[in-house]
């Protein structure tokens, strides 16, 4: 495992590998079956998703606007409440 460059894939195949050798061991309705692949499968999904959302930096720009944006707000906020409330 230590070898491997995609872990939680090498484990995601054991553990279905392993459901696969044990099912016909062990009593199961077939739609409970097919739910517990279906299962795995969206949990790499979502893994997989994670990752694609991670991998995609931030737009430098678009910090420095919003950082620029919120000092702005926070400064003529407290004037602009005292011009139209006093």
């Amino acid at each position: 495992l230590e070898a491997s460059s995609d872990r939680v894939s090498t484990v995601m195949y054991w553990i279905l590998r392993e459901l696969a050798t044990i099912s016909k061991d062990i009593d199961i309705a077939p739609p409970i079956q097919s739910r517990m692949y279906q299962e795995c499968s969206n949990g790499m999904l979502g893994l997989n998703n994670c990752l694609k959302v991670a991998d995609v930096p931030f737009p430098f720009p678009y910090a420095q606007l919003l950082t620029l944006l919120l000092v702005v707000y926070t400064c003529f906020i407290p004037v602009y409440i005292t011009c139209f409330t006093g």
